[in-house]
C-alpha cells in the first residue's frame, strides 16, 4: 500500500510535507510508492508517484487514469519559474504524456529535488513564501549532479543507496565537490553557479 501526503503551498505545511517527504522515502523498502496529492483553489487534486529510493516520480495522474513515466531527465533549459508558474505545473503535470517536460521538471524541482537539496528546499521557500522567482536554469548543475555529491559526502554509497547518515545535500556539500574538481573541469564554474543560489 502506497505512503499518501498532501503537498501544501504555505510555508510551514511546505516543510513538514518535505519532513515526510523524506522519511517515508528513507524509511521504505526499494519501489516503495509515495503517492502525492495536491488540491488547487477550485478544489481538483493533482496526483504525482514516487517511487523510493531517491524520490524517483515515475507516474502521474490525468484525466482519472494513471500515466507512467517511460524517463526521467529534466528538460534542458528549464527556464525560471514564480509561485503561479509551479501552481501552472501541479495542475498540468504531464499533459497525458510519458516523456518529462517543463511542468513536471518544476513537480520534481517542488518535491524529489527539494528533498534531496536544502539548497532546493530554501529556494522553492523563497517562491512560496516571499512571492520570488527561481531560476531553474541554474539549478541544473544541482539536479544534475546530486548522486555524485552525495556520494562524495557519504549520503549514498557507492551503489546510489542511503547510508545511515543520509540527509538532505547543503550548500557546503556541493560547494566543496565542485571546488575539488579542479580548474580543469566545471568545477570552477559550477561552484560559482552554486555560490550564487
Amino acid at each position: 500500500m502506497p505512503t499518501t501526503l498532501t503537498l501544501k503551498l504555505k510555508s510551514n505545511a511546505y516543510s513538514q510535507f518535505l519532513t515526510e517527504f523524506r522519511k517515508a522515502d528513507r524509511d521504505q523498502s526499494a519501489g516503495h510508492e509515495t503517492q502525492v496529492t495536491y488540491t488547487d483553489d477550485e478544489g481538483a487534486s493533482h496526483t504525482y508517484f514516487f517511487r523510493s529510493k531517491n524520490f524517483s516520480l515515475i507516474a502521474y495522474a490525468h484525466n482519472g487514469a494513471r500515466i507512467t513515466l517511460t524517463d526521467y531527465n529534466h528538460v534542458s533549459s528549464p527556464g525560471s519559474a514564480g509561485l503561479n508558474d509551479f501552481i501552472g505545473s501541479l495542475k498540468r503535470g504531464g499533459s497525458g504524456g510519458t516523456n518529462m517536460n517543463a511542468d513536471l521538471t518544476r513537480v520534481v524541482t517542488l518535491t524529489s529535488e527539494a528533498a534531496r537539496s536544502k539548497l532546493v528546499e530554501r529556494l522553492m521557500r523563497e517562491v512560496i513564501s516571499d512571492g520570488k522567482t527561481a531560476d531553474l536554469n541554474k539549478l541544473e548543475v544541482v539536479f544534475k549532479d546530486y548522486n555524485h555529491v552525495a556520494k562524495r559526502c557519504g549520503r549514498l554509497d557507492v551503489n546510489g543507496q542511503y547510508t545511515p547518515n543520509w540527509r538532505p545535500l547543503e550548500k557546503d556539500d556541493y560547494l566543496i565537490y565542485f571546488r575539488g574538481l579542479g580548474a580543469a573541469t566545471s568545477g570552477a564554474r559550477d561552484a560559482s553557479i552554486v555560490n550564487e543560489l
